[in-house]
């Protein structure tokens, strides 16, 4: 898989604008504004860096550890922030590698996965999503934002029919493991996670959610 994301890399960005315009960059951008001052921030899948340097810009964390398993997908987000952002360069830690990565003990305010659980099957998806929640702290945020088909009218047909050839081309190209979109609902749903904020773009085909643990009832 990070062979085929080191390929893809150079032309990665060119690749999400010719095919969804800036609806991808809106739906990573749509949330930052929930992210407090000096949180610690958890950004998996990063890609090249568009959005890490615009969450360098905008909300101040106090780190943030950026994990690609592109190493070509590292190297560029380092260039784009020392070009960038260069004051803010000590508050980033790189990590070459997958979740795992991540020891089990650390705590974070903020999670983000843009376009990255889509990487997984069902059965898998849930074991990251467990391993997420656990080091994201009780009151912490999780940024989302994916693809989904959309239920109604034309773009029903149109975003079924791309969704499947993205698929497809990922399969060939960089090994993913997925053959088709999870249930994300659902699976946030089952973690007890509910939905504070929500976007849509590119006629409904991307959405862009802020997640929260909800907090469990007393019995008292």
């Amino acid at each position: 898989m990070a062979r085929g994301f080191d390929l893809l890399a150079p032309v990665y960005d060119l690749l999400a604008g010719l095919a969804f315009g800036k609806s991808i960059r809106r739906a990573q951008f749509a949330h930052l504004g929930e992210i407090s001052a000096g949180s610690r921030v958890l950004v998996l899948g990063g890609g090249t860096g568009w959005f890490l340097e615009e969450l360098l810009k905008v909300t101040q964390p106090s780190e943030v550890v950026y994990v690609d398993i592109s190493a070509k997908m590292i190297s560029l987000s380092k260039e784009r922030i020392a070009r960038k952002c260069p004051d803010q360069m000590g508050k980033v830690q790189f990590v070459q590698g997958e979740l795992w990565a991540i020891d089990p003990g650390e705590r974070f305010e903020v999670v983000v996965t843009h376009f990255y659980l889509d990487l997984f099957p069902e059965k898998e998806l849930q074991r990251i999503m467990e391993r997420i929640q656990a080091i994201l702290s009780a009151e912490g945020k999780w940024l989302f934002a994916d693809f989904q088909v959309v239920s109604r009218g034309g773009m029903r047909f149109y975003s079924a029919l791309i969704i499947r050839v993205m698929y497809a081309f990922f399969r060939v190209i960089c090994r993913i493991p997925a053959s088709r979109l999870p249930d994300f609902s659902a699976a946030f749903s089952r973690l007890g996670f509910v939905s504070e904020k929500e976007n849509f773009f590119f006629a409904g085909m991307i959405s862009s959610k802020i997640f929260s643990q909800q907090k469990k009832k007393s019995l008292l």
